[in-house]
């Protein structure tokens, strides 16, 4: 007889431990993939590559983190620009909680939902023009991005 008056048995060690392993299973925020990793061009409108061009990278899983990340890059002398991919940590529940919350929040309020990046390209000389362009997964992702000149806006 173990202490307190409890009496310990292996089907009972069992059902605790496996119910532990649930527990844990369910509410551990594991890593997930929410955008790939990729790259593109920051280019002049003669064609022209851009180097030094300001890149802020947003970020986020508006259902399950709307805080999201951001990063802030600048483009090489060729006007590249290189992009890890992007996660999010979410326990399991909150992953089979998402269809619900954002069938509510499309109801209900006007926030976003999903997942979505964010990409703000600008000239620190201010010669150029900003550019902007959204990354959605499953979307297509330019390979290059164009600043125009400010003398050329309409």
């Amino acid at each position: 007889m173990a202490a307190w008056g409890y009496v310990s048995s292996p089907r009972r060690a069992v059902l605790v431990g496996a119910s532990f392993v649930v527990l844990f299973g369910v509410l551990y925020p594991f890593e997930m993939e929410i955008l790939p990793a990729f790259s593109f061009q920051v280019v002049e409108s003669s064609g022209a590559p851009l180097g030094g061009a300001t890149v802020k990278y947003y970020w986020a899983h508006y259902s399950i983190d709307a805080e999201g990340g951001r990063e802030e890059l600048v483009s090489a002398a060729d006007g590249t620009v290189n992009l890890s991919a992007k996660s999010v940590r979410a326990c399991l529940l909150a992953r089979l909680l998402v269809p619900f919350h954002d069938a509510y929040a499309r109801a209900t309020l006007h926030g976003s939902t999903g997942i979505l990046g964010q990409i703000v390209v600008y000239d620190p000389t201010s010669r150029y023009d900003s550019a902007t362009f959204a990354v959605e997964p499953g979307k297509p992702i330019p390979s290059q991005l164009v600043l125009k000149p400010l003398s050329l806006q309409p």
